[in-house]
C-alpha cells in the first residue's frame, strides 16, 4: 500500500510544476498588461466620488460614502447628507443624481443643495474625471 502512495506522489511531483507554470506564468502576464495600461486622465466620465442611495419614504438621494479626495469631498458633502437638489432640479432619487452627473462635463459645477442635521444647506461641486492610481 505505502509503495502505492509513493509512486502516485512522485508522479503529480513530475506533472503539477509544469502544468502550475504555464498557469501562473499566463496569469502574471496577464497582470502585467493590466497593471501597464495607462489610462489618460481625459478619458472616461466625470465622476461625483460618492456612494448616494434612494431615501426610503421621501425623495432625495442619501449619500453614504465620500471618497477621499473626491470632487464633494472638496465641495463639502459628508456622508449621511440628503440631497435635496442638484442643479436646480428636484433630486426624487439616486438615479437623478447619476443621470445628472453622468449628462456633465469636466470643470462643470453643480449646485446642490443638501439636507445636514435637519438644515439646508447649499454646496458648489466642481466635477472632474477619475485620475488613474
Amino acid at each position: 500500500m505505502p509503495r502505492y502512495r509513493l509512486r502516485t506522489l512522485l508522479i503529480l511531483l513530475a506533472l503539477l510544476p509544469p502544468v502550475l507554470a504555464v498557469v501562473g506564468v499566463w496569469g502574471w502576464r496577464q497582470y502585467i498588461a493590466w497593471r501597464s495600461v495607462a489610462i489618460p486622465a481625459t478619458s472616461g466620465p466625470v465622476y461625483l466620488g460618492a456612494v448616494v442611495t434612494n431615501v426610503l419614504g421621501e425623495s432625495g438621494a442619501h449619500v453614504t460614502q465620500v471618497r477621499p479626495g473626491s470632487p464633494v469631498e472638496a465641495g463639502g458633502l459628508l456622508a449621511d447628507d440628503i440631497i435635496l437638489d442638484i442643479q436646480n432640479k428636484p433630486c426624487t432619487d439616486s438615479s437623478t443624481v447619476v443621470n445628472i452627473v453622468l449628462s456633465s462635463s469636466d470643470g462643470q459645477s453643480l449646485p446642490m443643495t443638501v439636507r445636514r442635521d435637519g438644515q439646508q444647506k447649499s454646496l458648489m461641486i466642481t466635477l472632474r474625471r477619475r485620475v488613474s492610481p
